[in-house]
């Protein structure tokens, strides 16, 4: 479920400041410019859309969960892949997660695509549908606490923090 709290996060983050995402696609240059507004528009609706996805499945205790878990993995892979095209390619670009004017760092990759093997796992064996209904919402708010953290810490970090020696 941290996944899922995650990706939804991310998603409204990007939904309610889509210029930031725009503006980071633009400095990335990995895109034809033409095509940037229509990638952060496909961004900011699969995000929110996987993670609200596996959450109200897995809450609710449908079987459809198993699915929805093997989509978001796909997604987290994606997003992983992008960070590595992006910090290989340009690695002083931002990479516009959670709306950061950060570059995208190999600490980043590794936990979105830690998050994208979770899922898969979890995808291919979960049980989440006999779950008690107060352990599958214990789990969605934990993912919650995990994802708050995160973004404090980052806010806490501020814009001049460096990652892995990549200076602004």
């Amino acid at each position: 479920m941290g996944a899922a709290v995650t990706l939804l996060a991310a998603g409204v983050g990007h939904a309610l400041r889509p210029r930031t995402l725009v503006s980071a696609l633009h400095a990335q240059r990995l895109w034809p410019a033409r095509w940037r507004p229509a990638v952060a528009g496909a961004t900011i609706a699969a995000e929110p859309l996987a993670g609200a996805t596996v959450i109200v499945s897995g809450a609710l205790g449908l079987s459809t969960v198993r699915a929805a878990l093997v989509g978001q993995a796909a997604l987290l892979a994606g997003l992983a892949g992008y960070q590595v095209l992006l910090r290989v390619r340009r690695p002083a670009a931002p990479c516009g997660c959670f709306g950061a004017g950060r570059p995208a760092s190999w600490s980043g990759v590794a936990g979105t695509a830690t998050l994208a093997a979770a899922s898969a796992v979890a995808g291919g064996g979960t049980t989440a549908p006999h779950w008690p209904v107060a352990w599958r919402l214990l789990a969605v708010a934990a993912g919650g606490v995990l994802v708050l953290g995160v973004w404090t810490a980052r806010l806490v970090a501020g814009p001049d923090h460096h990652h892995e020696g990549v200076r602004p």
